[in-house]
């Protein structure tokens, strides 16, 4: 066979295990069930192929274009899809482990039981997307882009979003214990439905409308993080590190803060209404028009703080 004829031919089932397709057009071409282990197939047009169940371990696909392709319950281990383009598609039971989608573009697709522990989405430009139940544990998505996803029963335990800038971003349910979202931007990013965020680092985030509810932040890290006008619903932030961030406008509702360190914090007209701060450090932090109605405040440190205006009860069961 010449390269040209499997433009839109059926090869399914074929062993193709490392054959060289790099740069052809094989727009709608049928590759269910084969073996295309360490194939390449960098540069094709692959808008329409089908790869349901597919052997595409260690495949090279980068810069190609992938819109509408079928790549359900295939084993794509190890592959490489660096800068391709990919779009339109439904993906679903696909074993991604270890992938590499470095500068890739993943847009209006939906990601179902899928996994992606140990990916490599790093500065990749990932939008409109739904991205529900699988594993993507130690995933790194350093300087990606990700705009309008919905991330649902995620694990992204150790996952690294370093540096990226996140736009109306709602994850839900998710357990990500040790995930790193340093230096990153959020706007309207949310944290939903328990997520575990247990020992998380933030350091350097830079937040605006965004908001964690009913999250496990104990241990976190927030050191020089500014969020603006956050919500922190029913939060347990037991000992996480605040350190010098700037929380302006934050609302902190029934959170439990006890033992945090929010040395030099910028609370201004924050609300910490019913709050649990009891052992917190707020050394030198500015609560100027901070609420502290109710706030449980035994034993909290305020050496240095700033409470003009503050308004600060602190009930008699504290």
């Amino acid at each position: 066979d010449t390269g040209h004829s499997f433009k839109g031919a059926d090869r399914a089932g074929a062993n193709l295990a490392g054959v060289d397709f790099s740069g052809l057009d094989l727009a709608s071409t049928c590759f269910e069930h084969a073996d295309l282990t360490g194939a390449n197939f960098s540069g094709c047009n692959l808008v329409g192929a089908v790869f349901t169940e597919a052997t595409l371990d260690k495949v090279d696909f980068s810069r190609t274009q992938l819109g509408t392709s079928n790549l359900s319950k295939a084993s794509v281990r190890d592959a490489i899809f660096n800068a391709s383009a990919i779009s339109g598609c439904t993906i679903l039971e696909t074993d991604f482990t270890g992938a590499s989608f470095r500068q890739a573009r993943l847009h209006k697709s939906t990601m179902i039981d899928c996994i992606f522990d140990g990916a490599d989405l790093s500065g990749g430009n990932l939008a409109d997307l739904q991205w529900i139940k699988g594993s993507a544990q130690g995933v790194i998505a350093d300087g990606a882009t990700l705009e309008r996803i919905s991330i649902i029963q995620v694990p992204m335990e150790k996952a690294s979003f370093i540096d990226c800038q996140m736009e109306r971003i709602a994850f839900i349910e998710i357990p990500a214990q040790g995930a790193t979202f340093s230096g990153s931007n959020f706007n309207s990013v949310s944290f939903l439905g328990k997520c575990d965020l247990q020992g998380g680092h933030f350091m350097g985030l830079n937040a605006v409308d965004s908001s964690w509810n009913t999250t496990d932040l104990s241990e976190s890290c927030f050191l020089r993080a500014d969020c603006e006008a956050c919500l922190f619903n029913d939060c347990d932030m037991a000992s996480a590190d605040l350190r010098l961030a700037s929380l302006r406008h934050c609302r902190f509702e029934k959170s439990r803060l006890g033992q945090c360190d929010l040395f030099g914090a910028n609370l201004f007209s924050a609300s910490l209404g019913a709050v649990d701060l009891r052992l917190a450090s707020l050394r030198n932090a500015n609560l100027y028009q901070a609420n502290l109605t109710d706030a449980k405040i035994g034993s909290a440190d305020f050496t240095g703080a700033n409470l003009g205006r503050t308004i600060l009860e602190q009930p008699s069961h504290a």
